[in-house]
Order: structure tokens, then sequence, then C-alpha cells
């Protein structure tokens, strides 16, 4: 796809391959283009969360499988790098990959995020005895994209995605080319490190100057209010822009107040029962202890019964 002439041109980081395994020859001669379907990009918790659409070997650069599938359902269209700035060529700097004329928002290395449909079995399965038999819906196979796979846990084709454990690799190919024809690609925020720290001190602000002048129970609404907020903002950045935020980050820690507070409040209170259980023993009736909480504060009240 990108010679090595090509590749001298671009400071991106592209996965690279140390080695390959080609189709056999009939295959590879009856193939208009082949594509790679192994992901170097997988997350540290092995989640296929992000998949690289071009990766390099040998000095040169080539599609993925979905890639080049998408190019083909497309008319084989041409490829291309967009950089912003376009003159400054550099993984920091690109933006998309474009297929023709759908636009695939990438991050440094070329990868993008997985716009899974669901949960196993979101794109219909076809057996490849019914078609070789000739027993297959025709209508299921009219003017779609069919992918060649294996689903027998015994053939290890099988992923952890963020839906399931065990999900056949030929499926996450399937939510990929989907997405890309689709234009549902959705990426990381710009400058999210940026807004997230942001985000952060914003909050930390607001608990620091209201939460100590609040109840209990307000200082409750206001964290669940901070909470519903980093929500509708996620929820609104993912529809509207596509944007990808992780901004759980930003509810945890105030989340965290009100149950330490309730934790707190709670044990407290059984050990005051405890103490006033092991003072009755040794302070005469005529004295009498009890725990009154007052203005949001707790003070020990004595008092002589006559």
């Amino acid at each position: 796809m990108i010679d090595a002439a090509g590749r001298a041109l671009l400071e991106v980081n592209f996965p690279r391959a140390v080695g390959y395994g080609g189709n056999v020859a009939p295959l590879q001669a009856a193939a208009p283009v082949c594509g790679f379907f192994d992901n170097p990009g997988v997350d540290q918790d092995g989640l296929y969360r992000r998949v690289p659409l071009l990766q390099e070997y040998q000095g040169q650069i080539y599609p993925s499988l979905a890639l080049a599938v998408t190019q083909m359902a497309l008319g084989n269209v041409p490829v291309s790098l967009e950089f912003d700035p376009p003159d400054v060529k550099t993984s920091l700097h690109l933006e998309r990959v474009r297929i023709g004329p759908v636009m695939a928002p990438v991050d440094g290395s070329a990868a993008i995020y997985v716009p899974y449909r669901g949960p196993q079995g979101s794109f219909p399965y076809v057996s490849a005895s019914d078609v070789l038999h000739g027993t297959a819906d025709p209508e299921v196979l009219k003017g779609a994209v069919a992918l060649l796979g294996t689903t027998a846990a015994g053939l290890l084709d099988y992923r952890s995605t963020p839906f399931s454990k065990v999900f056949p690799g030929v499926e996450v190919h399937a939510n990929i080319i989907s997405g890309l024809l689709d234009g549902r690609i959705k990426q990381k925020a710009p400058y999210y490190n940026g807004i997230e720290a942001a985000l952060l001190l914003l909050i930390a602000a607001l608990m620091t100057l209201f939460y100590p002048r609040l109840s209990p129970l307000m200082g409750t609404a206001l964290v669940l209010g901070i909470i519903a907020a980093l929500i509708l903002l996620g929820f609104g950045a993912w529809s509207g822009a596509k944007f990808i935020t992780r901004w759980h980050s930003g509810g945890v820690h105030p989340g965290n107040v009100p149950a330490q507070m309730l934790y707190g409040y709670f044990g407290e209170s059984r050990k005051v029962r405890d103490m006033n259980k092991k003072f009755g023993q040794y302070i005469p009736r005529s004295w009498s202890r009890r725990w009154r909480p007052a203005e949001g504060k707790s003070r020990w009240s004595a008092r002589t019964a006559r």
C-alpha cells in the first residue's frame, strides 16, 4: 500500500511485524488484495479495543484485512493518510485514514477503536456447509460483505472483547468493516489528558469549597450531581462529537466521599454505643449519658436525674 519511498517520508510509529504467514498459492492468485489480521495493539488487560489499520513490514506499509475489504467494497478506492497540519507527517499529527469517501479517525499508530455492535451474533451467521450444498438462504448473502471464518473452539480463533471473554475473531473484523462503511468509528477526544486534568481540578475545587459547608444530605446531592454531569457530558461527547471519553475516574473520587462519610458515621455510632455500654457498668444510675447529634456534629451531653 505504501512503498519504502513513501514510508521514508512519514514519521509515524506504525506497528512492525517481524514475519508473516501467507496464503496458499491458489488463494493468493485469486485474491485481488491481501491484508493482515493479527492485532499487535491489544490492551494490557488482553481486550480487543483497538486494532491497527496499517502495519509495517521490512520498510513497507500494508493494510489490515478490514481495511482491504472495505477498500474493495467501495470499488477499490485509494487509501491515504491525513495529517493536521498536512505538512507535518508525524504520529502526533496523524488524524485520519481516508478510504475513498470514508474517513476513519485513528491514533498515532494508525489504530481505531473497534465499533462493536453488541455481543456475539450481532451479525448473521451462515454455515459454510450450507453454502457448499446450496441450502443457504441467498437473501442473507445478497449484496453483503461475507467473511469466511471459524467459530469452533478447538481452532482457537476466539478473542477477549469488552462484550465477552470468548468472542469470534472473525466477528471482530466484521465490526470494523461495518463501522468503516457506516461511518461509526469514534476516536479519543483531542487533548484528552489535558481535559481530564482540568476536569479533576475543577471537581477538587468544587468539593473543597462547598462540601465542608454542606449537610450530609446536601453533600451527597452535590456528589451525585457531579457524577450525573460527568455521565451526561460523556454521553454527549459519544453521541454528538463521536469522541471516546474515560471520565469515570472523575466520578470515582467524589463518589468515595459519601461512602466514607456513611461508613464513618455508622462506625462511629457503633463505637459510641459500645462505650456507653462499658461506662454504664461503672456510672451510677442517677447519671445517664446519651449520644445526641447537633447541627451535623457529634457531642456528649450529660444530665442529672432528679
